[in-house]
């Protein structure tokens, strides 16, 4: 009892004491000291994890072996080596002045087993810098999205092209390779004139690129990974509407004007339509050894009008104005583009491990069924193909055949207002195995006269067959205009 009472006199005396401190100080003052105190312990009592360190046990050719485990990093960790970075000494006052560390590779773990992990060097040049006994340290995920030294360094060759003897040609098409593989951005692609490819100096060889050897060498010393080169065979172009091909269109209008056409790229002979059928193959070459990694082709094709002479320019391997953009102007241009992203696309599957096959066939176009007159009239269809964008009856009734039209086609597209075009609709048949209406063919439902029409757009009087009577409301959604 005795010890009860001792213990409520000095609970009272403490609360005493207190209040006269708060009595003296601010309240507001206090609690914000309170405050500080029981953050600073928490600071104190938290310890900031320690960042994970290794040491190289073996340098082997292109592999670099450390001492941690299974436990310690998985496979595709990324790792920094770092050169102690020492002292300064004052000439003058002697002091010693730290001098910052230098990270003089990074490390991307391979392979993983129960006592040591494999990893491989970034940039590859890099590892005859390291030794065992170096120290390594774990980067922390933000350095490891941040850091651009893990992508893979390549430079794209000037291709060689089968139909020209020297020329730029092979150089447009390296550019136009060049910026897909960087719009990829996976990769640390390599300018050439960084490597000393001079457009100008190659372009007058006999074959328009430069020695496999030569280029190797430069590729070491620059700190290239990876070449992309290749050939680019001739390019079919033909005159659609006549399946002449453009030599023979340029040899006709050089009779007629007594000119040398493409050679100052100054005339305007056009045609029509141009149809242009290009084959590329590229190959990834490992600068370090010489080896060909993989192997790919593609085939595309491109419609649309051209400037005879500009495009004859560029397949004779002429310096265009304008470079790679105007060569992207011609025919073969926007061809050569199209296989060019799909080809893009197959390296970067080979290095994401996605390809399993080392020599990768992409789109084949079969050039012998290009050209025939069914072929013709099935593309001239598909290109006078207008999809229906408004359709409004022009009476009440319940049942129409008259209804004002707008399309999604125009001028650019061959439309004029002096002759009638066709209007169809898809045929449907149940299927008797899923139970889903399927297309079976297309049927002429109507015509239509455009009495407007613009660039891109057209307006005119759709007609409807009596048998094909519609409901005013109906949308026609799977309706299309053309010849």
């Amino acid at each position: 009892m005795k010890l009860f009472f001792i213990f409520l006199h000095a609970h009272s005396f403490l609360l005493s004491g207190i209040n006269l401190i708060l009595k003296k100080m601010n309240y507001r003052w206090f609690l914000l000291l309170a405050f500080f105190c029981g953050f600073s312990g928490n600071l104190i009592g938290q310890q900031t994890p320690a960042v994970l360190q290794g040491v190289i046990l073996s340098v082997e050719g292109e592999k670099v072996f450390l001492d941690l485990n299974q436990d310690q990093v998985k496979i595709g960790d990324r790792l920094q080596v770092v050169k102690p970075g020492g002292f300064f000494t004052h000439p003058v006052t002697g002091e010693r002045i730290p001098r910052a560390d230098e990270v003089i590779a990074f490390i991307e773990i391979s392979n993983v087993w129960a006592n040591y992990s494999e990893g491989r060097v970034s940039p590859r040049g890099a590892i005859n810098n390291l030794e065992a006994g170096m120290s390594v340290s774990i980067m922390k995920e933000s350095q490891q999205r941040e850091t651009r030294e893990f992508r893979k360094s390549i430079a794209v060759q000037p291709m060689n092209v089968s139909s020209a003897r020297g020329g730029y040609l092979g150089f447009y098409i390296a550019d136009l390779l060049t910026e897909e593989l960087f719009n990829v951005d996976k990769f640390k692609v390599i300018d050439r004139q960084t490597l000393g490819l001079q457009m100008d100096e190659i372009a007058l060889t006999s074959m328009g690129v430069i020695d496999e050897r030569e280029a190797l060498t430069l590729g070491r010393t620059k700190g290239v990974d990876y070449f992309i080169t290749g050939t680019v065979y001739e390019p079919d172009v033909i005159e659609t509407s006549t399946g002449i091909p453009i030599k023979g269109i340029v040899t006709a209008a050089e009779v007629l004007s007594g000119q040398r056409l493409g050679s100052g790229l100054v005339s305007d002979v056009r045609v029509s339509q141009l149809r242009a059928i290009v084959n590329i193959s590229l190959r990834v070459v490992d600068v370090q050894t010489g080896e060909i990694l993989f192997i790919a082709s593609e085939m595309q094709q491109a419609v649309g009008r051209s400037q005879v002479d500009l495009e004859q320019g560029a397949l004779g391997g002429m310096q265009l104005q304008g470079g790679a953009t105007s060569f992207l102007n011609t025919i073969t241009g926007q061809a050569t583009r199209a296989a060019l992203v799909n080809l893009a696309g197959y390296i970067d599957n080979y290095f994401e491990g996605k390809m399993d096959v080392r020599n990768f066939r992409g789109n084949v176009i079969d050039i012998a069924k290009v050209g025939t007159r069914e072929e013709r009239r099935n593309q001239k269809f598909e290109e006078m193909r207008a999809s229906i964008i408004s359709l409004e009856p022009l009476t009440k009734r319940k049942k129409v055949t008259r209804f004002e039209i707008i399309v999604d086609k125009g001028i650019s597209s061959g439309y004029d207002t002096k002759r009638y075009y066709n209007v169809y609709e898809p045929t449907l048949e149940r299927s008797k195995i899923t139970g889903e209406m399927d297309q079976e063919g297309i049927k002429k439902i109507g015509t239509v006269y455009f009495s407007i029409i613009e660039e891109n757009t057209a307006k005119g009087i759709l007609e409807l067959r009596r048998r094909e009577r519609r409901d005013p409301n109906e949308k026609f959604e799977s309706a299309w205009v053309g010849r």
